[in-house]
């Protein structure tokens, strides 16, 4: 499995740390592989922790407002569908991003 973010791609395999203390006060995680530390934020970071540790956004932890999802899933997801059939990807991914909700 694969990790991508600032611009890299990580092989999970050379993961030796992740510091998800910072998560839910700014949206970012560290991650260390290969003698290098990189810092994730945003939905580089969501996707991350989806990847090697679903688990880490359940239950207290992760608090969301209302229906946050739904607007990311109902909103985000068909704006970005539609403006990328119009070739505007750079800003389908924009609008994306932006409807992710964060933790509170």
């Amino acid at each position: 499995m694969f990790i991508q973010g600032a611009n890299t791609i990580i092989n999970s395999n050379s993961i030796s740390h992740i510091d998800c203390e910072s998560y839910f006060k700014d949206g970012s995680i560290g991650l260390t592989y290969d003698d290098v530390y990189l810092v994730l934020d945003g939905h580089e970071a969501t996707d991350a922790i989806m990847r090697l540790c679903p688990s880490f956004l359940e239950g207290k932890k992760a608090k969301y407002v209302r229906r946050a999802w739904m607007v990311h899933n109902f909103i985000g997801h068909p704006l970005m569908q539609l403006l990328s059939f119009f070739g505007m990807k750079r800003l389908a991914f924009k609008i994306h991003d932006k409807t992710i909700p964060r933790p509170i």
